[in-house]
């Protein structure tokens, strides 16, 4: 039997190829496709790629918010669930026996993000290191647990912790 369909009855992602790919690659293969992981990976990489998603994403952009607003409208049920599930973890995630202190540094931090934006001109956020809600690490929210980020930066880094978005070596 072959290695990719070994690694397919096996339930793998990826599967050690017996051939070289056309670009000359000894990498790993997707079992789904074949690809070679490397080619794909230079290929997400590149200008060309970038520039056709954002294309792609620009021209949609109307579509895609209207489709968010009927399913808004058509799974209220679902959202509203949503909505409550992430307040009471939120709610789970303050403490009281810092609460005059978090206040206090919450206020100072929104003073900040405006002043920053007057001075600068660029959107500022108040983020929390390490996120109230992840998969694999979550903080509380207190004082201790803010920061005042760049809006860009913060919405690229999502919910995940800085060290997981920015690894270090």
């Amino acid at each position: 039997m072959s290695p990719r369909k070994t690694a397919m009855n096996n339930g793998e992602r990826f599967y050690q190829g017996d051939k070289r790919c056309p670009r000359d690659h000894d990498s790993l293969r997707y079992v789904t496709t074949g690809n070679c992981v490397e080619c794909i990976s230079s290929f997400c990489k590149s200008e060309k790629y970038r520039t056709k998603s954002k294309e792609y994403r620009d021209s949609r952009k109307s579509t895609k918010a209207e489709y968010d607003r009927l399913f808004d409208i058509t799974n209220r049920a679902y959202r509203n669930a949503l909505k409550s599930s992430n307040r009471a973890k939120r709610k789970q995630r303050i403490v009281d026996w810092d609460s005059e202190f978090s206040e206090l540094v919450l206020e100072e931090a929104y003073a900040l993000c405006e002043l920053r934006k007057k001075v600068i001109g660029t959107e500022w956020h108040v983020d929390h290191i390490y996120p109230l809600c992840a998969k694999h690490v979550s903080g509380l929210h207190n004082g201790y647990n803010l920061q005042v980020v760049p809006a860009k930066w913060n919405l690229a880094k999502g919910n995940r912790h800085c060290e997981s978005y920015f690894p270090t070596r």
